[in-house]
């Protein structure tokens, strides 16, 4: 019968290697968001495609030493009464296959939709490589004692390594969208579940092993020490990659959010300017100084100026002499933008005379300002609208002339309603049937005017 040897834990190691469980579950659950196909949908075009797998395989590498740490410091927590030693090539081994699992894992992470298929082949792909990964650690202990296995327990720690690795990627398609910009509460409770089922498959299949004495004959020399600062170093070092790893993909998370909202306010931008430039009124888009920062040609051609010439031009500088609706010269200090910014008040529907030099008649403009306010009340920005109106402006003044007209005719003019009831008559009209103002006969019926037997003779004659 074998004398077995029985180790005892270091508790700080323990913990320690638990917390680092935790950090490379936390950062694996992270990094899932940097690899997500609606990530790289939205940000690709603006990152461009070759950052993919840059995080793909940095990511690998800092999850998958993350998750050989912590299995390697957990077996320096594990204290025989023996000197210790390990195989530097298994051991670089096992650290290589922590990041193939890890690289695994990520490239799941990528697909666009994860059915029940691929989340458990995936996760029972991922669980035996962590299962390898623990096993060759184990392999590349160099002990003076005979090393063996129960069976049962190894294969409940393979079972456990699936379980955990099904579980983590589930969680790990369930908050890949999450926003990593802000620190994540579930994403953190998701992560401890995580490390649990690291460890536990761990401290698992350290059950599973059984170390025994040998023989005098069979014993060999071990050079071995003291490796809590080992392990201590391997704590460190792994913290400052996982931790460099998170605040990467912190950065660049900032940065391409900051990339997409540059590209969105351009897109938007884009389109006001396409929306402005069709539009069939003039539109100017001024700063706080008055100076024209967007217009849009119907603007342009009014102002008598091209595209490049108009921008930059204050409002104030243009070459045209501006009139009131009578046709009197505006002073600078009654402009119509003066006036919107000072009484703080949008100005609506104001007509106005512009004199251009290249132009012999008076462009008639209905003109619209807009200022728009800072919340501490300094001006930002004027919209500037304005439609040309010459012709109707031009209509009215022939109106207003034929209606000068009739009202001077020597002739009684006269037009009725189809009630036969006045709605104008000129003076001389007044005069001939002998009233004294125009307001004695509008509204009244024609038959006022005449007798009846003359009212009969002009119906018949009508």
């Amino acid at each position: 019968m074998m004398d077995e040897i029985s180790g005892i834990y270091n508790p700080i190691l323990v913990i320690f290697s638990f917390a680092i469980a935790v950090m490379a579950s936390y950062t694996a659950l992270d990094l899932a968001g940097r690899v997500t196909p609606k990530r790289w949908e939205d940000e690709g075009k603006l990152l461009g495609s070759k950052s993919r797998p840059v995080w793909i395989v940095g990511g690998a590498v800092a999850m998958g030493t993350g998750i050989w740490s912590m299995h390697f410091i957990a077996m320096l927590a594990f204290q025989l009464p023996l000197e210790v030693n390990y195989d530097v090539f298994l051991t670089l081994l096992s650290w290589v296959d922590g990041m193939v699992a890890s690289g695994l894992a990520l490239l799941l992470f990528s697909r666009p939709k994860l059915n029940l298929g691929v989340l458990l082949g995936g996760g029972t792909l991922m669980g035996l490589a962590i299962v390898s990964m623990h096993y060759l650690g184990m392999a590349a202990v160099r002990v003076s004692a005979q090393m063996h296995y129960n069976f049962w327990l190894v294969g409940l720690s393979v079972l456990i390594a699936v379980g955990a690795s099904v579980v983590a990627l589930w969680l790990a398609f369930k908050f890949r969208y999450a926003n990593g910009a802000k620190f994540n509460w579930k994403k953190l409770s998701s992560a401890l579940v995580m490390g649990i089922g690291i460890s536990g498959m761990h401290y698992t299949g350290m059950w599973a092993t059984c170390f025994s004495r040998m023989s005098p004959e069979q014993q060999f020399p071990i050079q071995g020490g003291d490796n809590s600062w080992l392990a201590i170093q391997i704590g460190i070092g792994t913290l400052i990659v996982l931790g460099g790893t998170l605040v990467a993909a912190l950065f660049d998370r900032r940065y391409a959010v900051q990339l997409i909202k540059q590209a969105t306010l351009e897109e938007s931008e884009n389109r006001f300017r396409s929306l402005v430039e069709k539009m069939p009124v003039g539109v100017l888009l001024l700063n706080r100084e008055g100076q024209i920062i967007l217009s849009n040609p119907v603007a342009a051609d009014m102002v008598g100026m091209n595209a490049k010439e108009i921008r930059g031009t204050s409002i104030f500088d243009l070459s045209w002499q501006l009139l009131d609706e009578a046709g009197n010269i505006l002073a600078p200090s009654a402009h119509p933008l003066q006036a919107a910014i000072s009484h703080h008040q949008p100005i609506q529907n104001l007509v106005i005379g512009a004199v251009r030099k290249d132009m012999a008649e008076t462009l008639w403009l209905l003109l619209n300002v807009e200022p728009h306010f800072a919340s501490n009340g300094t001006l930002e920005r004027v919209v500037c609208t304005f439609s040309n109106i010459s012709d109707r402006k031009q209509a009215e003044k022939k109106l207003e002339q034929q209606a000068a007209a009739i009202a001077a005719a020597t002739d009684g003019i006269a037009i009725l309603n189809h009630r036969e009831e006045f709605i104008y008559v000129n003076d001389a009209y007044v005069k001939i049937f002998g009233y004294d103002t125009i307001e004695e006969l509008l509204g009244k019926s024609r038959t006022l005017l005449y007798e009846p037997q003359e009212l009969a003779e002009l119906t018949r004659e009508i």
